[in-house]
């Protein structure tokens, strides 16, 4: 099956499981995008290593954390994903709970992959 053809199936997939579940304001562009994002991320995780991965990982939980945050976001609103409002916010204005658990999990990627 070719990417495009790929594309056309997940989406499909994606739109009929969301109507299904009841969900009204669903889009086949919406779900396009989100089939694109999935397909995008697998095919490249197929490539990567777990040596890639450790080789890009900063090695401060404060940054990494910030990262985690912003991309979460990102990538929940490419995704038609409604965070929570306290969430939609810059790292720093994060709730402090939030904000000190991803840096505690941060600094657990960093020591569990990282090897330091």
């Amino acid at each position: 099956m070719d990417r495009n053809e790929e594309i056309k199936k997940v989406s499909e997939l994606l739109y009929n499981d969301y109507i299904g579940k009841g969900w009204k304001n669903v889009s086949l562009e919406g779900c396009e995008r989100q089939a694109i994002n999935y397909i995008d991320v697998r095919d490249l995780v197929k490539k990567l290593t777990i040596a890639d991965v450790v080789a890009t990982l900063p090695q401060d939980p404060i940054v990494l954390a910030r990262y985690m945050h912003d991309a979460y976001e990102m990538l929940a609103k490419n995704n038609d994903w409604n965070t929570q409002e306290n969430c939609k916010v810059d790292f720093s204005d994060l709730p402090i709970g939030n904000k000190n658990t991803m840096i505690l999990l941060a600094g657990k990627l960093i020591l569990d992959f990282g090897g330091n």
